[in-house]
């Protein structure tokens, strides 16, 4: 899936960068006791995962559908789904799954957690 063809897709090009730093990521991870190991099982998750997306979206999907507080704001504001923002999302959030295993935990990871 390449990023320019993901509408809202801003990885690596996020202009706000996040107030906090590399040195407050590695103390959140300490806190949460988030290690390499994880990391590494991570990755083995990405590459299990990569081809399960659509399936995982699909559940999110009905997830969401199914409660309408969560609907609304998916909708127009006549209460129709909106259907353009639910594809664009869509991609978005298939690519966020994978970017969640995958990506190294760096500024500009930080950066894009921070806009998004």
């Amino acid at each position: 899936m390449s990023i320019e063809k993901i509408q809202g897709y801003t990885y690596g090009k996020t202009e706000n960068m996040s107030p906090l730093n590399l040195e407050d990521l590695k103390l959140l991870k300490e806190a949460v006791m988030f290690t390499e190991e994880d990391e590494k099982y991570l990755k083995k998750a990405g590459e299990v995962l990569e081809d399960q997306v659509e399936e995982i979206i699909d559940t999110w999907y009905g997830f969401v559908g199914s409660h309408p507080h969560l609907l609304y704001y998916f909708t127009s504001p006549d209460g129709i789904p909106n259907e353009e923002y639910l594809a664009a999302v869509r991609k978005r959030f298939s690519k966020w799954i994978l970017d969640t295993c995958n990506r190294n935990y760096d500024q500009a990871w930080l950066d894009y957690q921070y806009e998004i």
